[in-house]
């Protein structure tokens, strides 16, 4: 016998994750979250324009 995954997204964790659970539970399934990762690249790129045009707020005063 062949073994089911049931495989999911979902961005507020509400609805699409309940019904991921109900069908995998029904179906004696495995259950797996797509999850996503920030990107760590942008948000440094954005803190060093931040730094440029405000080079003194990112300092205590």
């Amino acid at each position: 016998m062949s073994r089911i995954l049931v495989v999911y997204y979902s961005v507020s964790n509400g609805n699409t994750r309940e019904i991921a659970h109900q069908m995998a539970e029904y179906i004696k399934a495995d259950l797996a979250e797509i999850q996503t990762v920030p990107d760590v690249r942008l948000s440094l790129q954005l803190k060093c324009i931040w730094k440029k045009q405000y080079p003194l707020s990112h300092r205590k005063q």
